[in-house]
């Protein structure tokens, strides 16, 4: 069984402990459990002095993958869980390391990663980045054998587990990997001994991870723009509430329109149509950063939630039936441009802010159903030209 070790022991200068940290709303202990679990680890074991809030939540979240978890206080624990047949593969206490790297890094053999001692960040922390020999000290990742767990059965239970499995590695000539120190500079290998280790790679993430930003759509632009200077504010939980909170605005707006208050609930659902993206724009950021699929059935539901109060909403505005007709085919002539292959077409038909403050303006100057007859003819338009293209690459 490949199993993962890590330690949540290590403490910052404010005496918290650096498994807690956050980087982007998730503890670094949790995106070692996320590392682990990509590089094919099936169970976890973590070195810690207290089953601590953190160490309970991330036991329930490995569970929930299928993943077996085990909270230890010393080195004899960890040898009876393990059999020579096992790997192990040791993360240390607080590093940070993006999973592409840390696959290269330890490649398919048994390896201990490492740095040239001369890093800056080995020679500012050498008492994690400990000295292998003369030229190099440890990068902080190493898979090993089982076999090298046992002999921990014949040493002092308070020797420090890291550094004693990393000289039995070493006795038991497992390869040494010596690895880019650009690593460290690029951000995919950060050792967050203090809060303010995480707060560049976390701009960095973020930067790395907003979507391009389109201007044929400038309320999602708007969005866009937002999210990428608060994040990761909102992250952890944001974007379902602006989701459902637009959701109720929407309802509140189609209220407004069997009322007869026309520019009130339109300008009502566009702010609703607006909160719905910066849900859906949070949402999206946030699986693109975790690598996480959070976003395709349930925003598909949202959004069509969306479009289905958007057009309620017209229809309570409609003097008469022929008009309640043309907002049915105007939303479904809109949601299929949707799919234009085009990115500034696509962005331009799906910012359902912009729209519905165009038609609060029309209601005001009293070109609403022209408006919205416009819309629809654009989007037909559009539609029927994407279908005569498709038709040609066809034949």
């Amino acid at each position: 069984m490949r199993t993962a070790l890590l330690s949540a022991q290590k403490r910052t200068s404010e005496g918290g402990l650096r498994a807690d940290l956050t980087l982007c709303g998730r503890s670094v202990l949790g995106w070692q459990i996320d590392l682990v679990a990509e590089l094919g680890c099936e169970r976890v074991i973590c070195l810690s002095e207290t089953a601590s809030p953190e160490i309970l939540l991330q036991q329930h979240a490995c569970e929930a993958q299928g993943l077996d978890f085990h909270a230890i206080r010393g080195s004899l624990q960890l040898v009876s869980l393990m059999t020579a047949d096992d790997l192990l593969l040791m993360v240390m206490d607080g590093l940070v390391v993006e999973t592409g790297a840390a696959s290269r890094a330890i490649g398919s053999h048994n390896t201990i990663a490492s740095f040239p001692k001369e890093t800056a960040a080995c020679a500012e922390s050498r008492d994690d980045f400990e000295l292998l020999d003369g030229t190099q000290c440890w990068a902080g990742i190493a898979k090993l054998s089982g076999r090298e767990v046992s002999k921990l059965a014949e040493l002092p239970p308070d020797s420090d587990t890291f550094s004693t499995l990393l000289r039995l590695g070493l006795q038991a000539r497992t390869r040494i990997e010596e690895l880019d120190p650009a690593m460290i500079d690029d951000g995919d290998w950060v050792l967050a001994k203090e809060a303010s280790d995480l707060r560049e790679t976390e701009r960095n993430l973020v930067a790395k991870n907003v979507p391009a930003i389109r201007m044929s759509g400038p309320m999602l632009a708007a969005t866009g723009l937002t999210i990428s200077k608060i994040a990761p504010i909102g992250l952890q939980g944001g974007g379902p509430v602006a989701a459902v909170s637009g959701l109720v605005l929407l309802v509140g707006a189609s209220i407004l329109g069997w009322f007869g208050l026309g520019v009130a609930a339109l300008v009502c659902a566009a702010i609703g149509a607006l909160a719905v993206a910066f849900g859906d724009a949070l949402i999206d950021l946030k699986s693109r950063i975790f690598k996480a699929s959070e976003t395709s059935k349930y925003w598909q539901y949202i959004n069509a939630i969306r479009d289905a109060l958007v057009a309620l909403l017209l229809v309570f505005l409609a003097p008469a039936f022929e008009p309640a007709i043309m907002v049915v085919l105007t939303v479904g002539m809109i949601r299929l441009a949707e799919r234009s292959p085009h990115a500034g077409l696509r962005t331009f038909w799906t910012d359902r802010p912009l729209q519905l403050a165009l038609l609060a303006i029309g209601a005001v100057v009293g070109g609403l159903w022209l408006l919205i007859a416009a819309l629809g003819l654009l989007a037909m338009g559009q539609n029927l030209l994407q279908n005569r293209k498709n038709k040609i690459t066809r034949d």
